[in-house]
């Protein structure tokens, strides 16, 4: 029978081989604490990033609304820089694509926002805000999966930032090009519409044409009321204002007088316009002849009348158009409280005193 081998067991670990498992032991241990540590701050400094982010996204909405576009748009340049720094973890977890999407839209608004608003501030040019947003305009327009309104929108104000460095003597391509390539993409859009009334008028242009680009721009559903409404009319005001010849002038009394009409706001700007047009109405026989061709002398009494002005040379221009428009009595009436005015100056002093002498013989008989 055979005996069989014996097998020596193996010494036992020495100390030092004992102290070095456990120390071996202790720093996977610590590798695996240090991983979630950094994994942590990875995640906090993330979070932390991402929630100022979200910040400067609100705060540049604010700085918006407050008619701060400078500000708002130097803001949301900050907040997509920092979405440009966020690693792969980041991005997986954020969605960071769709946030720095997300900002640039916004602003592209704000850039959109600062050309209409184009007030760069005393000794300061207008290519100075187109310099800073325009290749951001050019850059999502030229993006293929921008479309229709969007793309219109963008396309309008790029002609429009070519209109504002015409201003600073610099020549561009004309921009009714954009503004063509603007209605292609959307053909009832309100800004390309507008812009491109403005600047027929600005060219000196066929105030026809003109007036029906401002008719359209009134066709984009979002002009159906609200601040982008009021938006085309003050173009189309800015532009009648610019000319200072009788045709502007009457359209722009007309146009007044409309939204009158149709209740839309009229602001202090507007309204003075109408001591430049009705200047010399009543003794000048062609301007008195055009204006009162305008809107019915009824309706333009009724417009002065809601303005309430009380300026003397206005409200006799209120007294001849109730007299225009058979309302006697209260031609009379305006022009004997006009007269009891001791501000009023002698020339129009004696031509309340004519009124009032042929009106009262008229209302007498």
């Amino acid at each position: 029978m055979k005996r069989k081998p014996v097998v020596a067991n193996a010494p036992p670990p020495s100390t030092f081989e004992r102290v070095v498992k456990r120390v071996a032991a202790v720093g996977v241990i610590l590798s695996l604490l240090l991983g979630l540590f950094q994994a942590a701050k990875l995640v906090h400094d993330a979070r932390d990033r991402m929630a100022r982010v979200d910040e400067m996204a609100r705060v540049a909405q604010i700085q918006s609304s407050r008619d701060e576009p400078a500000e708002a748009w130097a803001g949301l340049a900050q907040a997509i820089a920092l979405t440009d720094e966020a690693g792969p973890l980041e991005s997986s977890l954020w969605a960071i694509e769709r946030r720095r999407r997300g900002l640039r839209t916004q602003q592209e608004d704000v850039a959109m926002q600062w050309l209409r608003d184009g007030r760069p501030g005393p000794g300061h040019a207008f290519s100075e805000i187109v310099d800073r947003v325009a290749p951001g305009l050019e850059r999502a327009a030229a993006d293929p999966a921008v479309a229709g309104r969007r793309r219109a929108d963008l396309l309008a104000h790029l002609g429009w930032a070519r209109f504002l460095k015409s201003r600073d003597g610099i020549t561009t391509v004309d921009p009714s090009v954009d503004y063509a390539s603007a209605l292609a993409a959307d053909p009832h859009n309100a800004y390309a519409h507008a812009f491109w009334g403005h600047w027929i008028l600005w060219q000196h242009g066929d105030l026809a044409v003109a007036m029906r680009h401002f008719a359209d721009a009134l066709t984009d559903s979002r002009a159906d009321g609200g601040t982008m409404r009021a938006w085309v009319r003050s173009m189309q005001v800015a532009a009648l204002r610019n000319q200072h010849r009788l045709p502007t002038d009457a359209a722009l009394l007309a146009l007044i007088n409309t939204m009158r009409v149709q209740r839309e706001p009229i602001d202090a700007g507007t309204r003075d316009s109408l001591k430049d047009i009705y200047y010399g109405f009543g003794r000048d026989r062609e301007r008195t002849s055009v204006l009162l061709k305008a809107a019915p002398a009824d309706q333009q009494a009724a417009t002065l009348a809601q303005l309430a002005f009380a300026d003397p040379s206005m409200r006799a221009v209120l007294a001849q158009l109730l007299e225009v428009a058979g309302q006697r009595d209260q031609a009379l009436r305006a022009w004997r409280a006009l007269r009891a005015d001791p501000d009023i100056d002698s020339e129009t002093a004696a031509q309340a005193d004519a009124a009032i002498s042929h009106l009262a013989s008229a209302v007498t008989r």
